[in-house]
């Protein structure tokens, strides 16, 4: 029946202990160590050599000798990318092997680079020496043309200002000469101000204004 059936298939389908168990496998792999193999082309090579990095791997008791060749062109196209990041305008750079650093006169400084199979030298060049005066003339210029645009623009805002203040206080000479007194006109400014103040009191008596409005607050 469908019971036995499937009772049957369960039993096909269980393993044995011995089958369930994964078989492990021991493997070892040690770090890579750079070998320069000299001639050949050795003499087109940055590094003296063709440079090859090694490293031994043992799976169980089989051993194996894993590794590549460098590529030495895109190294240094890597190092030109990174380098052309940071370089300033009015410089440039070469790369060089260690022994031949520096031995320029237009050579401004010099890095090392250690790769481990190897010392490369990056050369930073002044090429227009005189780059940083120049710079140097530009910000003072910019800073003087600055300092003159704020130095017009407060002159501009003083001259308005006076201006705006003429015309208010030209307005209140006019407003209480129009009721007929011998009033001496005021300049607006502080001590003047409160002698036209007093005039008012003595003179027009009857004329009703907010003081708030007349005398500036100090």
């Amino acid at each position: 029946n469908q019971a036995e059936q499937m009772a049957g298939l369960n039993e096909q389908q269980t393993a044995t202990p011995d089958e369930s168990q994964t078989e492990t496998v021991q493997v070892r792999i040690e770090p890579f160590f750079p070998v320069v193999v000299p001639g050949g082309q050795a003499e087109q090579s940055i590094f003296g050599g063709q440079v090859f990095l090694l490293r031994h791997v043992q799976i169980e008791d089989r051993h194996f000798l894993q590794g590549f060749q460098l590529n030495e062109k895109m190294l240094v196209k890597q190092i030109e990318e990174s380098a052309s990041r940071f370089v300033r305008k009015g410089m440039s750079f070469e790369l060089s092997p260690r022994e031949n650093a520096r031995d320029k006169e237009n050579i401004a400084h010099a890095a090392i680079l250690n790769f481990g199979f190897g010392d490369l030298a990056l050369n930073l060049k002044e090429i227009d020496p005189g780059w940083i005066g120049k710079e140097i003339r530009h910000l003072r210029i910019w800073y003087f043309s600055i300092v003159a645009i704020v130095f017009l623009a407060v002159s501009l805002g003083s001259m308005t200002s006076e201006y705006l203040r003429e015309l208010l206080v030209g307005n209140i000479n006019r407003y209480f000469a129009g009721f007929g007194a011998d009033l001496r006109p005021t300049a607006g400014y502080w001590k003047d101000g409160l002698r036209f103040i007093e005039d008012i009191k003595t003179n027009l008596p009857h004329v009703q204004y907010k003081s708030e409005q007349l005398i500036r607050c100090r």
